[in-house]
C-alpha cells in the first residue's frame, strides 16, 4: 500500500513534466525529454548563483573546512525550509485527494508518510543548491580534498533535506492550526506573503554586508554555530572528515524526523478532515439600485480580484512596489540625496547636453513605468473567466 501511495505522489510531483495540462494528455517521449532538459537547465542556472556565495567563503579553506561546510549546510537548511514550506500546508492538509484517500481503508500514518516523501524530494532539490557549488569550489580549488570529506558532504544533502522536511512539516502544521481559526483566509495569506517577501528582500540586499560581518568575526561565528546550531556544527565537522561527528549529525536528523512524523500522524486525520471556520453572511432583504453594465462588470471583477490572494499578489506586485519605493525614498532620503550628488559630480552636471536634474526625471519616470508595466491583471482575468465568459457575453 505504501509503495502505491509513493508512486502516486511521485507521479503528481512530476506531472508538470510528463503531462500537458493545457490539453489534458500525456506528453510524447520527445516532449518529456525536452521538459526534463529544460528543468535541468533552469535548476543548474539557479545553482550557479550560489557559486559567488561559496567563493566568498572560500577564504576559510583549507584551515576551516568544517566552518566552510557548516555555512553551506546552514544556507542549505534555510533554503530547503523556505522552498518547501509554502507547499507543505497545501500538500499535507489541503490536497484534493485527501477526502477520497481517507475514506479508503488506508492508515492516515501511511498517507502522511507518502506526502512527506514528496516534500522531502522538493527539500532535497533545494538543499543541494548551496552545497554542490560549495563542493565544486572545494574540489577544484586545490585545497587537498579527501575521499571521506567528499562522501560525507554528498550524504549530508540527504540528511539536511530530512531535517528541512521535518521543519517544513512543523511550520505547515502550525499554519493548518492557525488558518482554521480565521474566516478571512485571503487577507491572512496576502499579509503573510508580503511579510515573507519583505524579509527576503531585506536579507537579499544586505547579503554582502552580512558576509563581511561573518568573515570579520569568524571566531564568534564558530562559537555561535557550535552552541546554537549543534546539528550543523556536527555536519561541518563530518564533512571535514570526522566520521563520528557525521554519524551524530545523521542520527539527529533521523530521530528528529521520526519524532515529527509520529506527532503529526496523531493529528493528521483530525486536521485534514476538520471543517474550517468560514465567514457566514446573514441574508437581509434590501433594495439594490440599478447599475450600468460597465459598473456591474467592474464590481464583479473587483470581487474576483480581491478574493484571490494568488491573483492579487502575482499580478499586482508593481503597484505594491510603487508604494514600497515611495516609502523607502522618504525613509532613505539622505542616502538617496548623497548618491545623486555623487553621480552629478561624476557626470559634470550634465550628460550629452541634458542637465542632470532633467536626466534624473527621465530615470524616475522610466522606473515608475517599469513598475506599472509589471502589473498584468487583465489577461489572467480573461483566462480565469474563460469557461463562464459566455454568461457575460
Amino acid at each position: 500500500m505504501l509503495k502505491a501511495l509513493l508512486k502516486k505522489e511521485f507521479m503528481a510531483l512530476t506531472a508538470g513534466i510528463t503531462n500537458d495540462r493545457r490539453k489534458g494528455v500525456r506528453r510524447s517521449k520527445g516532449g518529456i525529454i525536452g521538459m526534463s532538459i529544460l528543468f535541468v537547465v533552469c535548476y543548474i542556472s539557479i545553482g550557479t548563483a550560489f557559486l559567488g556565495f561559496s567563493t566568498a567563503f572560500s577564504v576559510l579553506l583549507p584551515d576551516r573546512l568544517w566552518l566552510y561546510m557548516a555555512m553551506s549546510g546552514l544556507s542549505s537548511l534555510v533554503i530547503s525550509v523556505i522552498g518547501s514550506v509554502f507547499m507543505t500546508y497545501s500538500m499535507l492538509y489541503k490536497a484534493k485527494d485527501n477526502d477520497l484517500l481517507l475514506a479508503l481503508p488506508i492508515p492516515p500514518g501511511k498517507l502522511l508518510l507518502s506526502k512527506m516523501a514528496s516534500i522531502y524530494i522538493m527539500a532535497w532539490l533545494f538543499a543541494a543548491l548551496p552545497i554542490i557549488p560549495a563542493l565544486i569550489i572545494y574540489w577544484t580549488g586545490g585545497y587537498g580534498a579527501t575521499a571521506a570529506s567528499g562522501i560525507f558532504s554528498i550524504l549530508s544533502i540527504f540528511f539536511i533535506a530530512l531535517l528541512g522536511t521535518a521543519l517544513s512539516c512543523i511550520l505547515g502544521w502550525l499554519v493548518a492550526l492557525v488558518v482554521g481559526l480565521f474566516p478571512k483566509k485571503n487577507a491572512l495569506t496576502v499579509i503573510a506573503t508580503l511579510l515573507f517577501l519583505g524579509v527576503y528582500y531585506v536579507f537579499y540586499f544586505r547579503v554582502n554586508a552580512i558576509l563581511r560581518t561573518i568573515l570579520a568575526n569568524i571566531d564568534t561565528v564558530e562559537g555561535k554555530i557550535s552552541g546554537y546550531v549543534y546539528p550543523i556544527y556536527k555536519m561541518g565537522k563530518g564533512c571535514a572528515g570526522d566520521a563520528g561527528s557525521f554519524l551524530i549529525f545523521a542520527a539527529i536528523c533521523v530521530v528528529f524526523f521520526a519524532i515529527v512524523y509520529y506527532v503529526l500522524s496523531r493529528t493528521f486525520f483530525k486536521i485534514a478532515t476538520r471543517t474550517e471556520k468560514t465567514k457566514t453572511v446573514e441574508y437581509k432583504e434590501k433594495k439594490t439600485n440599478q447599475q450600468s453594465i460597465p459598473n456591474a462588470l467592474f464590481r464583479k471583477e473587483m470581487k474576483h480580484y480581491l478574493g484571490s490572494p494568488a491573483y492579487l499578489l502575482n499580478c499586482s506586485m508593481g503597484t505594491i512596489f510603487v508604494v514600497v519605493a515611495a516609502v523607502a525614498l522618504l525613509i532613505k532620503a539622505a542616502d538617496v540625496r548623497e548618491i545623486l550628488e555623487m553621480f552629478e559630480y561624476q557626470l559634470g552636471g550634465d550628460l550629452a547636453g541634458l542637465p542632470f536634474k532633467g536626466l534624473l526625471m527621465l530615470v524616475l519616470a522610466a522606473v515608475l513605468c517599469f513598475l506599472a508595466s509589471s502589473n498584468d491583471i487583465t489577461a489572467p482575468s480573461i483566462a480565469l473567466d474563460a469557461k463562464t465568459l459566455w454568461l457575460s457575453k
